[in-house]
C-alpha cells in the first residue's frame, strides 16, 4: 500500500466518521467515463456505439461480475436520444448488499457461459412455465418462446402484447418503455436462441423482492433443463438500498461506467479504485493525450450523483433548505463550477451553469431562493416545483445544467423522476482514483456543511466577471482555497493530502522559469465555446460549438530568489502580447507579497464551420518580458504545434511524453530590447484579458 493511498484512506476514514456525527445520511455514485485514447474511430471520438466499443464494454462487465460473487449479468434495456433509431445497449452487474447470493444459476456468455441449442431452449421453456405456474404460446417474433404468468388471454390476436418484439429492436415511446402486461399483472417471459446462445428477456417487475424472486425460480428452471449458459435481458430491474450495481452504456467517444449509490466514502472509494483497475486490464483510459501534449479528460465528464438510501430519506427532502443553499454557494463559488470542470465550459456546455442562461430567469431564480429560505417545511414537490424551472440550459433542458434535479422529484420522466437525486454535471473526468475520490469527499463535505449551516446569502451577479475573472486558473485557485476555509470553519476540513490533490494544476501548467527572482508560470486558462448555428430547435444529443479560441494566464511572481522586495520585484517588469504593451493586473497576496496576472486570448486553429472566418490563426503567440533596469528582454514564444512544424510521431504514449511535448512548445530565448511599444486596443482589453483577435 503506498503512502498516498494510506493517506486518503485516513482522509475518508475521517470524514465518514464526521458526516455520521452530524447525523447525516447522504449517498453517492458516480459515472466514471472511460476511451481508448490511441484510436481514431468514430466510437472512440464523437459516436456513440460500434463493435469494438461493444467488445470492450463485455469484457469490463465479465471482469466485473467475476469479481462480485453471487452476482447477475443483465443486458437490458439501454436510453434512446432523439436522432437513434433503437435504444443503446446496457450491461448492469447486480448484487445483494445483504451478503447472499442474488444469482447462482448460469453465467453469461461473456463470463464463461456455455451454448444451448433447440432442444434445451423447449425444455427450458415448459421447466419455466412449470416452476412459475405459467403457460406458454409461440409467436412469429423476435424470441419468439413465451411464458405468460398470470390471467391473460393466450391469442396474440386478442392480447397484441404477447406477440411484441424485445425493447432492444423497437423505437421507445416519448412515454417510455410501457409494459403494460405487467401494469395489468401479467408477467411475460420472452425466450429463444441468439445464436447458440439461450435468451431470457424478463418483464418489467413491480418490486424489488418481485426481482429476486423472479431470479430463483429462473435458476430453479436452468437447473432442471440442464442450462448452463444464459443472457439475461429485458427492462432493467428495479432496486434499492438492498441491491448494489453497476452498469455498463455507451456514450459518444466514451464507455459510461455507472455506479450504484454507496452509504459511505470508502464504499464508494473501494469501488471507484477497482473501476480504474478493470478500465486499464479492459485498454480504456480516463484521459486523452493529444498529439501537441496537451493532456483533456477522457471526454465524457465523471459526474457525481448525491441523495439518500431510499427516494424518502433523500437528504435534499430530509433537510429542505440543503438544495437552495447548494444552489446559491455554486453560484458565490465559480471554481466549484470550472476549477474542477469540462474542457467546455460556459453557456453553452453540456453543464452550463444557471446565470450563464438568460438575464430574467436569472433573477427569477433570485425571487425562487428567497421564497424558499422563509419555510422551513418543504415538500418534495414545491422543493423541485420551485427550483427546476431555473435549474436548465438556455433552452429550458432540464438535463442539461451542472446541478441537475431532473431525478429529484420530476412527474414527467418515466420511472426515474422521483428518485431525490442530485446530480454535478459539469465535473471533468478524473484522472486517476484518488481525483475522484477526493473530489467525492469535497462534494459531500459541501452538503455536510449546507445541511448542518445556516448559510443564507443573496445570490452574486457577476456579469462579465464571470467569464474573465474566473476563466483565469489564478482566481480559480484563489477562490477555491476560499471554499476549503469555509469548509475546515464548519468542521468540514480536508486533510492535506486531499487538498493537495485538489489543488493539484499540473495539467494546466504550460510552463515555468525563473527571471531575476521573479517566477513566470504559464497556465492553460478556461475558454467558452460559443453554440454555432439555431439550435432552439434542437433534439438531437451533438452540440456545434466553434473551439477555435484559446486563453492562457501569464502570472509573474516573487520567488524565494528575489533580492527586491516583494513588493517592489514585480513593478520591475513590463510585458508586451504580440508587438503590444499589456498591462498585468496586480493582486495582493497579504504580508507584502504580490503577483501579476494577465488572461491572453487567440485564435489556435480555424475550423471549416465557425466563427469570424476573416479572422486568421494565431501562431506562434509572441511574450516580451523586460526588466526596467536591464536592456535585455526575455522572448516567450508558445506554440500551439512543434515549433519546427514537423508532423508528430503519432500520439504520446505516456504522460511523460506528453509533457515533454509541451516543453518543446514552450520557447524562452533572450533578445534585445526595443524602442518603446504601442498599447494594445482599448477594445481588445477586458478587465482581466487580453484579446489578440482584435489586434
Amino acid at each position: 500500500m503506498s503512502s498516498k493511498t494510506e493517506l486518503f484512506d485516513e482522509a475518508i476514514a475521517n470524514h465518514d466518521a464526521r458526516i455520521a456525527s452530524a447525523g447525516l445520511d447522504i449517498w453517492m455514485g458516480g459515472e466514471p467515463t472511460f476511451t481508448d485514447r490511441m484510436s481514431f474511430a468514430a466510437e472512440w471520438n464523437s459516436g456513440a456505439c460500434g463493435d469494438e466499443k461493444y467488445q470492450r464494454a463485455t469484457i469490463f462487465a465479465a471482469a466485473w461480475a467475476k469479481q462480485e460473487l453471487g452476482s447477475a449479468l443483465l443486458r437490458t434495456l439501454g436510453r434512446q436520444y432523439p436522432d437513434e433509431d433503437v435504444p443503446r445497449w446496457s450491461f448492469g452487474v447486480y448484487s445483494s448488499r445483504q451478503g447472499q447470493a442474488l444469482w447462482q444459476g448460469p453465467a453469461d456468455p461473456i463470463a464463461g457461459g456455455a451454448t444451448s441449442n433447440e432442444a434445451q431452449l423447449i425444455v427450458f421453456r415448459d421447466a419455466l412455465a412449470s416452476h412459475f405456474g405459467g403457460r406458454t404460446l409461440t409467436v412469429d417474433a423476435a424470441m419468439p418462446e413465451r411464458i405468460v404468468v398470470g390471467t391473460s388471454e393466450l391469442d396474440p390476436r386478442q392480447v397484441p402484447a404477447l406477440a411484441r418484439p424485445p425493447w432492444d429492436l423497437q423505437e421507445i415511446p416519448d412515454s417510455g418503455p410501457v409494459d403494460e402486461l405487467a401494469e395489468q399483472g401479467v408477467l411475460m417471459f420472452a425466450c429463444g436462441l441468439d445464436g447458440e446462445h439461450l435468451c431470457l428477456c424478463m418483464p418489467a417487475f413491480a418490486s424489488v423482492q418481485a426481482f429476486r424472486d423472479a431470479l430463483r425460480t429462473i435458476e430453479l428452471a436452468a437447473h432442471t433443463a440442464g442450462v448452463t449458459g444464459l443472457i439475461l435481458g429485458g427492462y432493467p430491474p428495479p432496486v434499492d438500498e438492498t441491491i448494489c450495481w453497476t452498469t455498463v452504456t455507451p456514450d459518444p467517444g466514451v464507455l459510461e461506467i455507472n455506479t450504484a449509490p454507496h452509504a459511505t466514502l470508502a464504499d464508494y472509494a473501494r469501488d471507484t479504485r477497482r473501476v480504474h483497475e478493470v478500465a486499464c486490464a479492459t485498454g480504456l483510459q480516463s484521459q486523452r493525450l493529444y498529439y501537441n501534449g496537451d493532456i483533456v479528460d477522457s471526454g465524457g465528464g465523471g459526474q457525481l450523483t448525491f441523495g439518500g438510501p431510499s427516494p424518502a430519506r433523500s437528504p435534499f427532502f430530509s433537510h429542505p433548505q440543503l438544495l437552495p443553499r447548494l444552489v446559491t454557494y455554486f453560484n458565490r463559488h465559480p471554481s466549484l463550477s470550472y476549477w474542477l470542470g469540462l474542457d467546455a465550459v460556459g453557456g453553452s456546455s453540456q453543464a452550463p451553469r444557471p446565470d450563464e442562461g438568460a438575464r430574467e430567469t436569472f433573477e427569477e431564480m433570485g425571487v425562487a431562493l428567497d421564497s424558499l429560505r422563509k419555510h422551513l417545511d418543504l415538500s418534495p414537490e414545491t422543493l423541485w416545483g420551485s427550483l427546476a424551472p431555473h435549474l436548465t440550459d438556455r433552452f429550458g433542458n432540464s438535463h442539461r445544467c451542472e446541478i441537475n434535479i431532473e431525478k429529484l422529484y420530476n412527474p414527467g420522466l418515466p420511472m426515474r423522476g422521483k428518485l431525490g437525486l442530485v446530480e454535478f454535471r459539469a465535473l471533468r473526468m478524473a484522472r486517476s482514483p484518488e481525483r475522484a475520490i477526493a473530489t467525492a469527499l469535497l462534494l459531500r463535505s459541501l452538503l455536510g456543511y449546507l445541511a448542518t449551516t445556516d448559510y443564507d446569502h443573496p445570490l452574486i451577479d457577476w456579469g462579465a466577471e464571470l467569464h474573465d475573472r474566473f476563466a483565469l486558473p489564478f482566481y480559480l485557485q484563489e477562490d477555491f482555497s476560499q471554499v476549503l476555509a469555509e469548509l475546515a470553519a464548519g468542521g468540514f476540513a480536508m486533510h492535506e493530502a486531499v487538498e493537495a490533490e485538489l489543488l493539484d494544476d499540473s495539467d494546466c501548467l504550460i510552463g515555468s522559469a525563473q527571471l531575476d527572482g521573479m517566477e513566470l508560470r504559464v497556465r492553460r486558462a478556461r475558454e467558452f465555446w460559443p453554440l454555432l448555428g439555431d439550435l432552439s430547435q434542437e433534439r438531437g444529443t451533438h452540440r456545434l460549438v466553434d473551439p477555435s479560441t484559446a486563453r492562457i494566464e501569464v502570472q509573474l511572481s516573487t520567488s524565494g530568489e528575489s533580492s527586491l522586495s516583494p513588493a517592489d520585484s514585480a513593478p520591475c517588469w513590463t510585458l508586451s502580447v504580440d508587438g503590444h504593451s499589456a498591462a498585468m493586473r496586480k493582486v495582493d497576496l497579504g504580508d507584502g507579497r504580490v503577483c501579476h496576472v494577465l488572461g491572453v486570448r487567440y485564435r489556435a486553429f480555424v475550423p471549416n464551420l465557425c466563427l469570424h472566418p476573416l479572422v486568421p490563426a494565431h501562431g506562434p503567440l509572441v511574450l516580451r518580458l523586460q526588466h526596467r533596469d536591464s536592456e535585455e528582454t526575455t522572448q516567450l514564444s508558445l506554440f500551439d504545434w512543434a515549433p519546427d512544424g514537423v508532423a508528430y510521431d503519432g500520439l504520446p504514449r505516456s504522460s511523460e511524453e506528453a509533457r515533454q511535448r509541451r516543453v518543446a512548445r514552450f520557447v524562452m530565448e533572450p533578445c534585445q530590447s526595443h524602442s518603446p511599444l504601442p498599447p494594445a486596443p482599448a477594445r481588445s482589453l477586458s478587465a482581466h484579458a487580453i484579446d489578440t483577435r482584435r489586434f
